[in-house]
């Protein structure tokens, strides 16, 4: 099974971490499937709280993104009722603060988007200052031609 290491620590690929990862996403997607055709609230529930603790569990094994991209199209069904919040946003914001917490509170995004409004706001200055310089060097040439332009037009008057 080949994996790729992710820039954040979690692992992704076309394959499914372990076969403990795989059994368990397996289990709990049979077990989701029975509880939600029971429709007892605590069936739904236990079967729920048994997916967040594999979640959690799959966190510490580096195999929370494939537990994620395999519940993707179970998402529907891991809320208690239609109007309740879905168990998988609360387990990949559990997966985003594991992985943050993990690499030491910081925040990459925050960093690179920071960094790249800095460059732009340097850019911008130096080519602001090398418009500015431009305007005086063809100013100064062109002021010190009419000024000699306006030195012989004054001097052909004086000799009159």
């Amino acid at each position: 099974m080949k994996k790729i290491q992710l820039d954040h620590g979690g692992i992704a690929g076309t394959d499914i971490g372990g076969g403990g990862t795989l059994f368990g996403c397996l289990l709990i997607a049979l077990l989701l499937c029975v509880v939600q055709i029971s429709g007892s609230k605590m069936l739904i529930a236990a079967c729920l709280a048994a997916f967040l603790a594999f979640h959690f569990w799959s966190c510490f094994q580096n195999d929370a993104m494939s537990v994620l991209l395999f519940f993707l199209p179970w998402s529907p069904l891991l809320r208690m009722d239609r109007s309740s919040i879905s168990f998988f946003t609360i387990a990949l914001l559990v997966t985003c603060l594991y992985y943050w917490q993990r690499d030491g509170f910081r925040l990459a995004l925050y960093q690179i988007l920071e960094a790249t409004r800095q460059r732009e706001k340097t850019l911008r200055q130096q080519m602001e200052s090398s418009v500015s310089d431009l305007v005086h060097q063809l100013n100064t040439p062109i002021t010190n031609i009419a000024l000699y332009g306006d030195f012989l037009l004054n001097e052909d008057s004086l000799e009159l």
